[in-house]
């Protein structure tokens, strides 16, 4: 009997640290022949993404498209709409072909960065998440660049 309850009390582990392990995230997009697309609900994530975007920040974005783009080692799932740009960092999910993008709700710990812009939409490296910490990088042309830090997910 002790070793049956030492059994299932292991077994309950295991399982506890498999769900753990994929919590907080979310599959965006993949690499498919050197070219990152999304493979999520694009409809989903935009009115997702906007309607957080608007409780969290006031910003009414107008969204009309998301696309992931690269820049250097970096992924970032840009939305773009008649007048703003706002982009949220995606890292590449550990695996033998490293080819799945994923957006993590905590942004690996302490919250998650969102950066929009109206004022330097056209720059590619302006107004997107650092790699590193809760920051945005300053646009060139030192327009606004309105940084949300969010601890719920902004895709769902």
């Amino acid at each position: 009997m002790k070793k049956l309850n030492l059994i299932l009390l292991f077994s309950l582990f295991l399982v506890s640290c498999q769900s753990n392990s994929a919590k907080g995230q979310m599959l965006v997009g993949k690499i498919d022949n050197s070219v990152a697309v999304i493979t999520a609900n694009k409809t989903t994530l935009l009115t997702n993404f906007s309607n957080n975007l608007l409780r969290l920040s006031g910003i009414t974005g107008n969204f009309t498209d998301a696309t992931i783009v690269q820049d250097g080692s970096n992924y970032y799932l840009v939305f773009t709409g008649t007048q703003f740009k706002s982009s949220l960092l995606l890292k590449l999910m550990p695996s033998s072909d490293n080819t799945t993008l994923v957006y993590e709700d905590d942004g690996g710990g302490g919250g998650h960065v969102t950066c929009t812009t109206s004022e330097c939409a056209a720059e590619p490296r302006g107004c997107v998440p650092a790699p590193v910490g809760l920051a945005c990088t300053p646009c060139a042309n030192g327009g606004k660049c309105t940084k949300t830090v969010s601890s719920a997910s902004m895709l769902q």
